[in-house]
């Protein structure tokens, strides 16, 4: 059993309360502020994904930086899914998790299980699920 750093949003799962993570259809500051201020305990941000529900396509962590920079300030609990076929490098991942990201959902296809290995390495990533993306459709 893998061991999970100590973060207020895992500390909220593990305790028997229901914390309430909000999944942006759109990296939008107004929505996260929205979404906080409704009761959020998290925000959930994607990155190399396209969510089909909302139609939206999330960039690179290069082309989302400005609003991961922005929203980190907001000082909630964040978590990122971090990619479909295409996942961060290892010093994004780590990029992240110095923006404050407490976990990084890793939804990606097998070749990427290096990457998975090298992640685990850091006390603030915690790798879920190693999948090809096409189980998840």
């Amino acid at each position: 059993m893998p061991t999970y750093p100590e973060t207020p949003l895992y500390r909220s799962i593990t305790s028997g309360s229901f914390p309430i993570i909000v999944s942006l259809p759109r990296h939008d500051l107004d929505l996260a502020r929205a979404a906080l201020d409704g009761g959020a305990s998290a925000i959930k941000v994607h990155l190399n994904a396209h969510h089909r529900a909302s139609g939206t396509t999330f960039g690179s962590y290069t082309e989302e930086r400005a609003f991961l920079e922005a929203l980190a300030k907001f000082g909630a609990p964040m978590l990122v899914m971090a990619g479909q076929e295409t996942v961060p490098t290892l010093e994004e991942m780590n990029a992240l998790a110095d923006l404050g990201f407490v976990e990084a959902l890793l939804i990606v296809s097998s070749s990427a299980k290096l990457l998975n290995a090298a992640l685990d390495t850091h006390h603030q990533i915690v790798e879920v699920a190693c999948k090809p993306s096409s189980e998840f459709a």
